[in-house]
């Protein structure tokens, strides 16, 4: 789980230089439709954050915060 925060963080942060939001989408879309709820709860998180990137903390998304704390945002 940690490492598809890191990928989704990294997305947005480098707006999306470091792989391509479509393929980003596609994972969001696949986690919604299939996954666990620890997968369904990163996709909802995934879309807040691509909606409103100002959310990003270093901390939740890249050190495991969110991962820790299974909790979706806003």
């Amino acid at each position: 789980m940690h490492c598809l925060y890191i990928y989704a963080a990294d997305g947005i942060r480098t707006k999306f230089r470091a792989h391509p939001k479509r393929r980003f989408r596609k994972l969001v879309e696949q986690a919604e439709r299939d996954g666990d709820e620890l997968m369904k709860v990163w996709a909802h998180n995934g879309r807040v954050l691509l909606a409103r990137p100002d959310l990003f903390v270093y901390r939740d998304w890249c050190e495991g915060g969110l991962v820790r704390e299974n909790r979706r945002l806003g």
